[in-house]
């Protein structure tokens, strides 16, 4: 369902002509205070929802590959 609504999203953005700038996220650990981690993960830090939603990028700048470009946050923050 999500993948569905983002495409027919893009499809809108795009009519005209545009390029939509899908942002792959870094790894995130909500919680985390000058480097020390919280004292209990949650759920918004599982590492494979954060794999999961990178791959949902990966399949829409595949579906569209003319009008979805990928910025790798994680790369261009190191």
């Amino acid at each position: 369902v999500l993948e569905r609504s983002a495409l027919r999203l893009i499809d809108t953005l795009t009519a005209g002509g545009a390029t939509v700038l899908w942002v792959q996220p870094p790894p995130i650990r909500l919680g985390t205070v000058d480097g020390r981690p919280p004292a209990e993960d949650v759920a918004t830090s599982d590492p494979d929802r954060m794999a999961r939603f990178r791959r949902l990028g990966e399949r829409l700048r595949d579906a569209r590959r003319d009008r979805v470009m990928l910025i790798d946050l994680d790369g261009w923050m190191r």
